[in-house]
């Protein structure tokens, strides 16, 4: 499953919820669910806790939650200091990872690319070429993160960074390795693109 932006939005994010928990009890096939980041607003400990509290309740349990980290997620928090909390692993740290599901790999990558360093971002680039490069023959991938780099939607004029460094340096790398999927929140629109 997919959702995105659930930032303060609690009763939506809750009805959600209730959707995801029934199509988890219908569906046994679904194996996780990705948050494509701006999970809560401002990044307080107050709405971590009302934003873990529903997915706890609905569909956590069942499932693992994939969390992406968004604009949003870093607001009031630049060390991310509350989603670590909550979310930190030591296959984390660098809030990119790969989750290897046997049957397919989904990498899930930090597109908050006017946030993070230069160095932060060209090593980012240079692990996801590398396990692009290790997967690609074995199994499909799919990739997600928060901002899309093709869309028609207004944010992407606010934030330029992200979908100009997406279009230049991961798109080339999802076409060379064959990326069958690309998830993306951010915009708060539904949009099916192939580029």
């Amino acid at each position: 499953g997919f959702i995105s932006d659930t930032q303060q939005y609690h009763e939506e994010h809750e009805k959600t919820a209730k959707l995801l928990g029934q199509l988890l009890h219908d569906d046994p096939n679904i194996r996780f669910v990705v948050n494509g980041g701006d999970l809560v607003q401002e990044s307080s400990a107050t709405e971590w806790q009302a934003y873990r509290q529903i997915t706890t309740k609905y569909y956590s349990n069942t499932v693992p939650l994939v969390p992406v980290i968004g604009n949003h997620d870093y607001r009031y928090d630049t060390v991310l200091a509350n989603f670590n909390r909550l979310y930190g692993h030591e296959s984390t740290q660098a809030h990119y990872y790969l989750l290897d599901f046997g049957v397919m790999s989904l990498i899930v990558l930090d597109s908050n690319i006017d946030i993070l360093t230069p160095a932060a971002r060209d090593a980012q680039t240079k692990w996801l070429e590398a396990q692009l490069a290790a997967k690609h023959r074995t199994q499909p991938i799919m990739v997600t993160f928060h901002h899309a780099g093709y869309t028609s939607g207004v944010a992407q004029y606010l934030m330029p960074a992200p979908p100009s460094y997406i279009r230049s340096k991961w798109q080339p790398l999802f076409e060379k390795y064959h990326v069958k999927l690309v998830l993306n929140g951010h915009e708060h629109l539904y949009e099916r693109l192939k580029v």
